[in-house]
């Protein structure tokens, strides 16, 4: 663990993986028997082989059969590794949420190789991550000025140049690159008038207008109903109020359930998604969105004679996180020309 001098964060997790977790063995095809930490790919057993067979690594087989670089090991199985001769590693392979990479010291060897590149190469491709993030996100350039502030660089070029290294990942930069509507809106400290806006579910749905009741004046943990006005919205009360007990067998059919808000509001948002082969097109995005819990509210495709496609989406998001997050992923499936938030 020691060889090769990894940080102390670095260290700490294989600590933690040493210690806590069930070890996974696996052979090269020749036989030799390869120690990983449970949850490794074949893309952690590529680099723990040798460094260069991970930088050239392109695919996988595990017990003959070829799997995803994603693939989860599990012990006894036989792994070869697919070599290009002259390649380079994946920036998606260091993005924690693609799943590529589990070992801290694989991660540390690709973070090295970008590391290495020469500066100006590296400023040329932060640049170039920036703008597409920005693009996919639909959100206009951020102030170059404002990001060096927030992730503490003192120019613009040393800021790109970590994003080119990847110091600065896409989920650091998804938590600064705010979509404004996905955001939460801020709430004051002293609310005068309608203070019950946002803070109840209304019927399951989020960010319902609402307005408390003077009447009862009910807080937070207590049980409480809605009443449908015609000229005030909605209005709750405690569900015990005496004025909700003595409304009329008529007026009783305006009362709606209601709930106390949770903790995270959703937001449709449009993406668009351009493939040049269409096909299983629908069925992978969805298989993707599926895995990660995102509700599906609409879906269109067109099919372009020449076979390429566009899809178009309307998603459940919570925030700027999950939207670069599930953008990323689909930007990985096969035939992908480009997937950006429709703006």
């Amino acid at each position: 663990m020691l060889e090769e001098k990894p940080n102390e964060e670095a260290l700490g997790g294989d600590f933690r993986n040493e210690l806590f977790n069930d070890r996974v063995y696996v052979q090269t095809p020749a036989g030799k028997l390869v120690d990983l930490a449970k949850g490794c790919t074949p893309l952690d057993f590529a680099y723990q082989v040798h460094t260069e067979i991970g930088h050239r690594c392109r695919g996988a087989k595990v017990n003959g059969r070829i799997v995803p670089l994603t693939y989860i090991l599990k012990s006894g199985e036989q792994v070869e590794i697919l070599t290009a001769k002259e390649s380079t590693p994946n920036r998606n392979w260091i993005d924690p949420s693609l799943g590529y990479l589990k070992s801290s010291r694989a991660i540390s060897k690709v973070k090295s190789w970008f590391r290495n590149q020469q500066q100006a190469e590296n400023i040329a491709r932060g640049k170039a991550i920036l703008d597409k993030e920005s693009q996919r996100l639909g959100i206009k350039t951020p102030n170059i000025e404002e990001m060096c502030s927030h992730f503490k660089h003192a120019d613009s070029d040393t800021l790109l140049e970590a994003i080119g290294r990847s110091d600065i990942n896409a989920q650091q930069l998804a938590f600064f690159l705010k979509v404004p509507e996905l955001e939460a809106q801020p709430v004051n400290a002293k609310q005068k008038k309608n203070h019950g806006q946002t803070t109840v579910t209304v019927a399951g749905i989020d960010n319902v207008q609402t307005a408390f009741a003077h009447c009862c004046n009910p807080v937070l943990g207590d049980d409480i109903i809605g009443y449908i006005s015609h000229h005030k919205g909605i209005t709750v009360h405690r569900s015990l109020c005496k004025n909700i007990a003595q409304l009329s067998p008529e007026k009783q059919t305006q009362l709606i359930a209601v709930s106390w808000g949770g903790k995270k509001a959703s937001h449709a948002v449009p993406i668009v998604i351009d493939a040049y082969n269409g096909q299983n097109l629908l069925n992978n995005v969805s298989h993707i969105l599926a895995q990660a819990h995102i509700h599906i509210f609409n879906a269109a495709m067109d099919t372009h004679p020449d076979f390429s496609a566009t899809l178009n989406m309307t998603l459940q998001i919570e925030n700027t996180h999950q939207l670069s997050q599930v953008l990323s992923k689909i930007s990985c499936l096969p035939h992908i020309v480009d997937v950006r938030r429709k703006a």
